[in-house]
């Protein structure tokens, strides 16, 4: 029943969005009392000064790429010294053989997966 005119309510809701800009819209809505926030593209998260002032931007470096900026984690604790990322994102088919390897495949069957082009594994 909730949901019942869902669909027409959220044409005039995003009609009425797009006549702003999402900074100014965010703003009215905290204004008003409700949880809001505005969604960023990538490269609008780089920019944000709110973002690169707090911190939830950290460099590490990638073998193949060189540096890269990533998101870090929000949440904060002590045993992480400040940062969040500590490791590369993995290069695709990185991790394939050992996490096949960690639900109990052994390597006769994972071979066969990548000889099929099932996986990829990026040895």
């Amino acid at each position: 029943m909730r949901g019942r005119h869902r669909d027409s309510l959220k044409l005039i809701v995003n009609a009425k969005f797009a006549t702003r800009g999402k900074l100014e819209l965010t703003l009215e809505l905290v204004k008003l009392g409700l949880p809001a926030g505005p969604i960023f593209t990538l490269d609008q998260l780089f920019r944000d000064p709110h973002v690169n002032e707090t911190g939830l931007v950290e460099e590490i470096e990638h073998p193949r790429l060189g540096r890269l900026r990533l998101v870090a984690n929000p949440i904060r604790m002590g045993a992480v010294a400040g940062r969040s990322v500590r490791t590369p994102p993995p290069a695709l088919g990185e991790h394939s053989r050992q996490v096949l390897r960690d639900f109990g495949l052994g390597e006769a069957r994972i071979d066969a997966l990548q000889s099929a082009k099932v996986i990829l594994d990026a040895r």
